[in-house]
């Protein structure tokens, strides 16, 4: 088990520093996709405790969330499109 994790931090480390200096796009993707695997893995751990929840609406509510945050501050289509 601990083999696995030192070897996919050291695969996996580079790349995100190299996304965490690019910044922009290829960050907000990684901010994303790190989102939802949280919020899936959220859903799972509730589940094992007997609590339902709709794995698709909880990753709709976290993508729509993520969109939000893209959109420039004060423009006046956000409440339209989410």
């Amino acid at each position: 088990m601990l083999k696995t994790r030192v070897i996919s931090a050291v695969v996996l480390l580079p790349i995100v520093l190299v996304i965490l200096y690019l910044g922009g796009w290829p960050y907000e993707a990684l901010v994303g996709l790190a989102t939802v695997l949280a919020g899936y893995e959220y859903v799972q751990m509730l589940a094992r405790r007997g609590y339902e929840l709709h794995t698709w609406l909880v990753m709709a509510l976290i993508i729509a969330w993520e969109i939000g945050e893209l959109w420039p501050a004060g423009d006046p289509w956000v409440p339209m499109v989410l």
